[in-house]
């Protein structure tokens, strides 16, 4: 597996989305380990994108939101136009850090961008967490209504696309 970032990499988010967030970085650790190895780019920018989406995620969920900001960044440096889900990631991340900062404004922007790009890709999860956290900015904000509106939604989501028991729900 270590021979090959990309299942170190799937290995990640198995462990993420477990909880098991010292494995994760493990994981992630092998696979930056290999593509620091690989002088060639056999990998390509796509899997270097991947796994700076991975640490961001990572680094978010152990509570280093610098990190996780400065991966967010670096993946919309690396990631090819042919990538959108690192692209989706990366702003998902900067308004979850945004909103745990305390700056709703900026990160209902950056997250209002983030679910646009969601949207386009049809990805239901991603737009379902998006709303989840554009509904507590709007609580932060002082906008009970829109927050309400925008939690209905995401909750419809999760239930319409059947992972209303996925901890992003």
């Amino acid at each position: 597996v270590t021979a090959d970032p990309r299942l170190c990499l799937a290995c990640a988010w198995l462990a993420l989305d477990r909880g098991r967030i010292d494995q994760a970085d493990h994981w992630i650790e092998a696979a930056e380990a290999r593509l620091h190895e690989d002088p060639d780019d056999t990998w390509g920018a796509e899997v270097r994108a991947d796994a700076a989406v991975l640490r961001s995620t990572h680094s978010f969920k152990a509570g280093d939101l610098d990190r996780a900001e400065d991966e967010a960044r670096n993946v919309l440096a690396l990631e090819p136009a042919s990538a959108p889900f690192p692209r989706f990631v990366a702003h998902c991340m900067l308004g979850v850090v945004g909103h745990w900062r305390g700056d709703d404004r900026e990160a209902v922007g950056t997250l209002t961008h983030a679910l646009g790009l969601a949207e386009s890709e049809g990805n239901k999860l991603g737009q379902s967490y998006v709303l989840g956290y554009l509904a507590l900015a709007h609580v932060e904000l002082g906008d009970l209504e829109q927050a309400n509106e925008l939690s209905t939604r995401a909750i419809r989501l999760s239930e319409e696309g059947g992972f209303g028991e996925h901890f992003v729900a």
